[in-house]
C-alpha cells in the first residue's frame, strides 16, 4: 500500500478545505473588511464580492480537476519509478495511465471501480470542457475511487 501516494490525495482534500474555509470567512467578513481596508485587490483590479462568490460556488470543481490532475501525476510518477522501462507517452491520456499501471502491478480490481473510475474521468471532462454531458461525481466520492486503487499499489522506488 503507497501511503505516499494517499497522502498526496488527501494533499488535495485538505487544500479545497482551507480554501472553503477562506472564501467562507471572506464573504463573512466582506463588510467589515471593505471599510477598514477601503478595497480588496488584485496586482490589477479589485476584487468584488462576486467574484469570491463566483468562486466558492465553483470551487468543488475546480479541487476536482485539480485532484484528477493529481492522480495522473501519481501513475505518472508510478510508471517513471516503478517501471522506468515503460515509455509514457507525451499525451497518455488517464485510461491508458490506469491500464498501464494495472497491467504493470499485475492489479485484479473489482469491476465496479474501473466503471467509477471511468465515471469520474467523464465527469472531470464534463468541468474540464463545459458541455460535454456527464454524470455528476461528488468530490469524496473521485477521491474514494483514486485511493481505492491507489492503495494497491506499492511505495515509489527509490
Amino acid at each position: 500500500m503507497s501511503d505516499e501516494y494517499i497522502r498526496r490525495l488527501r494533499q488535495v482534500r485538505t487544500e479545497l478545505d482551507a480554501t472553503r474555509f477562506s472564501l467562507s470567512l471572506a464573504l463573512r467578513t466582506w463588510h467589515t473588511v471593505i471599510v477598514q481596508s477601503a478595497v480588496i485587490s488584485t496586482s490589477d483590479r479589485p476584487v468584488a464580492r462576486k467574484d469570491l462568490e463566483s468562486a466558492a460556488g465553483r470551487l468543488e470543481n475546480t479541487y476536482f480537476v485539480r485532484l484528477s490532475a493529481e492522480f495522473e501525476g501519481i501513475l505518472k510518477d508510478h510508471l517513471t519509478t516503478n517501471h522506468p522501462a515503460i515509455r509514457l507517452p507525451n499525451d497518455a491520456k488517464v485510461d491508458w495511465l490506469v491500464a498501464r499501471v494495472r497491467r504493470a502491478e499485475k492489479l485484479r480490481l473489482p469491476a465496479v471501480l474501473l466503471f467509477n473510475l471511468s465515471q469520474v474521468r467523464a465527469y472531470r471532462n464534463a468541468i474540464a470542457h463545459r458541455g460535454i454531458a456527464a454524470v455528476p461525481v461528488l468530490f469524496d466520492e473521485a477521491l474514494r475511487y483514486y485511493n481505492f486503487f491507489l492503495a494497491r499499489l506499492p511505495d515509489p522506488v527509490r
